[in-house]
């Protein structure tokens, strides 16, 4: 006895099936290996607004660290104050 691997298209599996079993032949059916999916990082699987917000955060933590480093001189909250109260904001 030999054995013959087929790959046949969805919808005429069925066809030919019925087809090959007027031959009196014995089928042994195999399940196509399932293709593996591409894993998604964490960022890929967040909304657009959760996107929006991780993006606020990670420029935020990016400033932290340059301050750290000396390379970001940041205001202090008075100065931050009469930067408002220049805008009529305060």
């Amino acid at each position: 006895m030999k054995t013959v691997t087929l790959r046949v298209e969805a919808e005429k599996y069925d066809s030919l099936l019925e087809a090959v079993r007027n031959f009196g032949v014995e089928i042994v059916e195999k399940k196509a290996p399932k293709k593996p999916r591409k894993a998604l990082s964490a960022e890929e699987k967040l909304t657009p607004g959760q996107k929006k917000t991780w993006a606020g955060i990670k420029q935020a933590l990016e400033e932290v660290k340059l301050a750290e480093e000396g390379k970001l001189k940041l205001q202090t909250f008075d100065e931050f104050m009469e930067e408002l109260r220049a805008e009529g904001l305060a």
